[in-house]
């Protein structure tokens, strides 16, 4: 009997204890909590309870609470700041990483700890970081990663104690930097925007170079040299603001940025009155204690370019040129779609940012965005129909990287509409002008230049065969991608080499002779990979052997360095 009630006992305790624990609210799951670092990355000292007070003031809910709610926060860190900054860092980059992988993924910190996004004390490094100070406010911010964020917004609006921001070489498509009580200096950035808008707001703003955006405005806040910059780019072009300090002065100046083929009409104040005709507008102060004061706004104001038109000769070919819409039926519809090629076009260190965006007339909500490429000098486009016949006009986009290497890109729309195929070689697009064949961003396009769709558009790549050429060919697209027409690539040169010993050639009909020390030869066509082709002081065309060093070079003819057979023209 008594067993019995002891069974009864702990059963009745067992149920009250599970009562208790149902009242209590589960708490949201997260990762283990760190330790929270201080601005100096020491450990927080310990808090003491706050004293008791008989009526509590009103206060308004953290922003965390209600931006995320029920998201998880490490003990010890602002809701707001932690959870905006989280946000940020989990932000892909063009290459797939994010934000914070590509800040501090690679970084070893001690007892086997690596970077996690739920780790706040994690965020650091030498050359990036935030930090954090005994409460848990965010007061440093900077960061510069290796590429570009995917279209993004960098929001850094109402981190209370936030004291100083640096953030280099980036492209967002938004900045917004306000309500940062604290914020009186320190904050410098240098951040490219590419049909976005800059909004900042600080004590003073150290460096600072954005561009280039639809819309600047940044302020500097104070009661004694309240600054306001407020600039907007009004037609196809866009304007950048840009700080320093010249020969003691504080000088912040406004640029205008005009896109290629339209012109530059110049600033304009908020009542039409034209200010400057000077694409580079200069506002200077007495000092860096004595910034420029009061209210600057300017209007920068670009022509409208030309439309671009088909040529008027051979089959469909159209120029496009950058920033210019151009309107072409892709799909075979009857309908217009949209080709835009833009090129982020700036005069500081960020380099170019080359994007095609293509809007189908029969999908006007799902238009295509491709970023080409991150770097990049002159770049040529155009739509060209490859086959008349099947029911598809593809665009084409050429340029020359900054390291001299071309890259060309094919978009064709799939069979099924669903999106584009996206093609790529690097071969540089050349036309024939003057008889002869020229890279075509080098000038104007011919105007009597036309494309024929048997022919296919001719390109040229780089060879070291017989020294440093450019040797030519052909292509086509089909839906299998970028076709070479060709067997053989043709040089086009007058280039003549003198040998300094025998060489054995390979005749057309099979036959070999040998060339002795003093006779003539001239590059002829190459496959680029097992063989050459020379043209004999007869006329004859003779073929050698072609092999490679480990790396590429040096060449070999017959297996001998091709340096011993004549002096061969490299390029430096």
């Amino acid at each position: 009997m008594k067993r019995i009630l002891s069974l009864v006992i702990i059963l009745v305790m067992v149920l009250s204890f599970a009562a208790c624990k149902a009242g209590v609210p589960a708490s949201v799951p997260g990762p283990e909590e760190p330790d929270k670092p201080t601005a100096d990355m020491t450990e927080a000292p310990e808090t003491t309870e706050a004293p008791e007070t008989t009526e509590a003031p009103e206060t308004s809910p953290d922003p965390g609470e209600t931006q995320y709610p029920g998201a998880y926060v490490p003990a010890g860190y602002n809701a707001h700041d932690y959870l905006v900054l989280r946000e940020l860092f989990s932000t892909r980059l063009k290459y797939g990483m994010t934000l914070g992988e590509d800040c501090w993924g690679d970084h070893y910190f001690e007892d086997d700890v690596f970077y996690s996004i739920d780790d706040p004390s994690t965020w650091y490094t030498q050359y990036h970081w935030v930090k954090w100070d005994e409460d848990g406010y965010a007061t440093e911010i900077s960061f510069y990663p290796a590429s570009e964020v995917v279209p993004a917004e960098l929001d850094l609006t109402g981190f209370e104690r936030l004291q100083s921001v640096k953030i280099w070489y980036t492209t967002f498509d938004k900045i917004t930097i306000k309500d940062c009580p604290m914020l009186t200096g320190g904050c410098m950035v240098y951040a490219g925007n590419a049909e976005g808008e800059a909004y900042i707001e600080a004590g003073f703003i150290d460096q600072l170079n954005l561009g280039s955006a639809t819309h600047v405005y940044c302020s500097l806040m104070g009661d004694e040299y309240p600054f306001t910059l407020d600039l907007t780019a009004e037609g196809p072009g866009s304007v950048k603001a840009s700080s320093a300090m010249v020969d003691g002065k504080y000088r912040v100046t406004a640029t205008a940025i005009k896109n290629y083929y339209n012109d530059f009409l110049g600033w304009f104040d908020e009542d039409g009155n034209l200010v400057s005709e000077e694409m580079h507008l200069q506002l200077a102060g007495e000092g860096i204690d004595a910034p420029i004061s009061g209210d600057h706004r300017y209007i920068a104001k670009f022509s409208a370019p030309p439309a671009p038109e088909p040529q008027k000769e051979g089959d469909y070919f159209c120029e496009i040129k950058p920033f210019v819409p151009a309107h072409i039926d892709l799909d075979g519809d009857g309908k217009p779609d949209s080709i835009l090629v833009s090129q982020k076009d700036t005069d500081d260190y960020a380099e170019d940012m080359i994007n095609v965006l293509i809007t189908l007339a029969a999908k006007p909500d799902e238009p295509y965005y491709f970023p080409a490429g991150s770097e990049g000098g002159d770049i040529i486009a155009a739509a060209v129909d490859f086959d008349p016949d099947d029911g598809h006009i593809e665009v084409v986009l050429c340029y020359d990287m900054c390291d001299g290497d071309p890259v060309t890109y094919v978009f064709r729309l799939k069979d099924d509409g669903s999106g584009f195929d996206v093609f790529v070689k690097y071969i540089d697009v050349v036309v024939e002008a003057e008889g002869r064949l020229i890279n075509w961003y080098s000038q104007e396009l011919p105007e009597d230049y036309a494309f024929s769709a048997e022919h296919g558009l001719d390109f040229a790549r780089r060879t070291e065969i017989l020294g440093t050429h450019f040797v030519f060919n052909r292509f086509t697209v089909t839906a299998e991608g970028i076709q070479i027409i060709d067997e053989e690539y043709t040089y086009n040169c007058n280039l003549e080499l003198t040998l300094k010993r025998d060489l054995k050639v390979t005749l057309e009909n099979g036959k070999t002779k040998t060339l002795h020390r003093g006779d003539k030869i001239k590059p002829y066509s190459t496959d680029r990979e097992t063989f050459v082709k020379v043209e004999l002081e007869d006329g004859r065309i003779g073929r050698v052997e072609v092999t490679f060093g480990r790396e590429g070079f040096p060449v070999y003819l017959n297996g001998v360095n091709q340096d011993k057979y004549a002096e061969m023209p490299y390029a430096d």
